[in-house]
């Protein structure tokens, strides 16, 4: 409890000039809501007892959304259940709470896009008539492929739709319509884009002449060879929690540092803040002194830029965009590009839980064909809302690009590390047929220490 009452002086230190004039029918004053936080914080039945002018007080909803229990928002009034700019601050914490969102939400196509950026399974929730809309269906695979998963049956079986989101992700494949799936365009999209989807294919599909020219099976040996070489070559082996062994990826650009032509890290630090549930938690925040901006990086590659700007101009903000910082550039060839730009924006908004973050990320790599650039995107955040956690060294799941590797013949792949919880691990990714790099092996995961210094809340590694 000394907790609870240490949030409700800070409560009156930071806000003491809150009004709540606008509220329709009645104004709470700072210490009826500190009263209503303490009290339903000790006996949350006591949350039924609301009065309608209680329950439309943004924040104190806000308050007993992001401290106790995001649930709490199905106690809230209407009006805010209704209001998009309001309910959309709280899904990054638990998206399952979209169901007591009002009917109005559920049919709103624009809060719906914004909405799935927090977590796909969204769409379980929403007004099925937007699932069968063949125009919003296309902005909602735009924005992330597996919403084809989501949509009604007929549009399912709409071929353009399926092949859309099948050069996206290759995981579709699976989930298409056995009747469309046994169309040629959809097996040979299949193979294109992973060709792991081979083994997918009925027996009379694999022995189509064409589909045995296009197949490529992986080869065990390639397989065991990358596990002894990445093991080799970037872990560190030491001792993990509970005392088992395990291993670091260190060693970045450890073979090809002249391929990297530029590198730089994105600082974040962790700190510690009180909440009113007895307990500590931990916010991150950028501690980037340095403001690049990333087109100046990419002088070198004529047209790159303004291709990047006019892909990522169709998902996020122009000032999203400018606000992103270059972390690293590799040159695989002369006509070839790979490159990662990030950022993360802390939200001023004391409606929103601190632990939140803005993120945009787009790893992607940058192919010279045909007198311009195509773009085969690996990883990419666009303009989300995370809930940062640390069993994550840098918050969030991250994809890094590590290192190159070039077989005798001069064949090409691109090792990731990628950054999970408690955990990393790497990614390689080589060329398929059509010259797309696609995944081709994964290994780990390895174990990364995380300790955070509860005195200093800084994260050591």
């Amino acid at each position: 409890m000394r907790n609870v009452r240490r949030f409700i002086i800070i409560f009156f230190l930071i806000f003491p000039d809150i009004s709540y004039s606008s509220l329709p029918i009645c104004n709470l004053s700072n210490q009826k809501i500190a009263d209503l936080i303490f009290d339903i914080s000790r006996n949350d039945k006591s949350i039924h007892n609301l009065t309608r002018c209680q329950k439309r007080s943004k924040f104190l909803f806000s308050a007993l959304i992001n401290n106790i229990d995001p649930h709490y928002i199905k106690y809230a009034d209407q009006s805010l259940k209704s209001n998009p700019s309001f309910f959309i601050k709280f899904l990054p914490l638990d998206y399952k709470i979209i169901k007591y969102a009002a009917n109005n939400l559920k049919r709103n196509k624009e809060f719906i896009l914004n909405a799935i950026k927090s977590n796909i399974e969204i769409l379980q929730y929403i007004n099925p008539i937007l699932l069968d809309d063949k125009e919003f269906a296309k902005k909602l695979i735009n924005l992330n492929p597996k919403s084809f998963l989501y949509l009604s049956y007929k549009l399912q079986m709409d071929l353009d739709l399926a092949i859309m989101a099948l050069k996206s992700d290759s995981d579709i494949f699976p989930n298409i319509p056995e009747k469309l799936r046994s169309m040629d365009k959809i097996i040979e999209e299949a193979l294109i884009s992973h060709p792991f989807n081979y083994q997918l294919l009925s027996i009379s599909e694999k022995e189509k002449d064409w589909v045995q020219e296009l197949k490529i099976l992986p080869d065990p040996n390639q397989s065991l060879f990358f596990k002894k070489y990445l093991q080799q070559e970037y872990a560190n082996s030491e001792i993990g929690m509970n005392m088992f062994r395990g291993y670091k990826i260190s060693y970045q650009a450890e073979n090809y540092p002249d391929n990297r032509v530029f590198f730089q890290n994105y600082p974040v630090k962790w700190q510690k803040y009180p909440q009113i549930n007895n307990q500590f938690g931990y916010k991150i925040s950028a501690n980037l002194n340095s403001h690049h901006n990333w087109r100046d990086k990419f002088a070198q590659y004529p047209k790159l830029s303004q291709k990047i700007t006019e892909f990522l101009s169709q998902k996020i903000s122009d000032f999203a965009i400018n606000s992103m910082q270059p972390i690293a550039i590799w040159e695989i060839s002369d006509q070839e590009i790979i490159f990662n730009l990030y950022s993360i924006r802390e939200i001023i908004d004391e409606e929103i839980d601190e632990e939140i973050i803005n993120v945009n990320s787009l790893t992607a790599i940058a192919i010279w064909e045909d007198d311009q650039w195509h773009l085969n995107i690996i990883d990419a955040i666009y303009n989300s809302n995370i809930q940062t956690d640390i069993t994550y060294k840098n918050g969030h799941k991250r994809f890094y690009i590590w290192d190159l590797y070039k077989d005798e013949e001069s064949n090409i792949a691109i090792i990731f590390k990628i950054e999970d919880e408690y955990s990393e691990y790497f990614k390689i990714y080589k060329k398929d047929l059509m010259g797309n790099f696609k995944e081709f092996y994964q290994l780990g995961g390895y174990y990364e220490k995380i300790i955070i210094n509860p005195e200093s809340a800084e994260m050591m590694d």
